[in-house]
């Protein structure tokens, strides 16, 4: 006799009966560390948007990230900025410059405080140079046309670089008094949400 579809099934019963299962954050924390000191064909970082994941991760956990990942990470990254200013996937993955790359790189290196280590000004020129007609922003120079995703790295990046006033006023100006700056919660909704749309996009 089939089970009316109001009728709970045991299943069903033990689910809901089962505890939370509590995570291990220490056990988390371990496993992130380890992720960067592994020596194999592809060493962490593996591209700019692992080094975010990684730095992320540490920090969002609270965790130490000690004076050598913070050099081997914010090297490598130095190393993905190329001519154009803009960043691509890192030494033997191309020198194509993306602005999802771009994105990662600056992320990852504003949460080291160290985004004087690369050439911010010419980022911002790589970056401004990908604006299409329409507004939307490329992901790379040779693309014809541009996302919502594309150009929301393209904004992103230049909020990091403080460059999302118009061309005339400069760059790299500092919010003034009286100005709001964008809340934290507001940042990391930004974050994660780049995040879910890069898992998306199969990067």
């Amino acid at each position: 006799m089939a089970l009316s579809p109001l009728t709970p099934s045991i299943h069903a019963k033990q689910r809901t009966a089962e505890p939370q299962r509590k995570i291990d954050l220490a056990m988390t924390v371990k496993f992130i560390q380890s992720w960067s000191t592994r020596d194999k064909w592809d060493k962490f970082p593996e591209s700019p948007s692992f080094a975010y994941y990684n730095t992320y991760s540490l920090k969002a956990l609270n965790a130490e990230i000690s004076p050598e990942l913070r050099e081997k990470i914010v090297d490598a990254l130095k190393s993905c900025q190329m001519k154009d200013g803009g960043f691509s996937a890192g030494p033997g993955h191309g020198a194509d410059s993306n602005t999802i790359f771009t994105y990662y790189s600056l992320a990852t290196l504003d949460l080291l405080n160290a985004l004087d280590s690369i050439d911010g000004q010419q980022a911002v020129v790589y970056v401004r140079s990908l604006v299409r007609k329409d507004g939307s922003i490329k992901a790379k120079a040779d693309d014809a046309g541009a996302t919502l995703a594309t150009t929301y790295y393209g904004v992103a990046s230049l909020g990091l670089l403080h460059a999302l006033e118009d061309e005339d006023e400069g760059v790299g100006r500092q919010p003034e008094d009286g100005e709001l700056e964008r809340p934290e919660d507001d940042d990391r909704h930004l974050e994660e949400l780049a995040a879910r749309v890069e898992e998306r996009l199969g990067q």
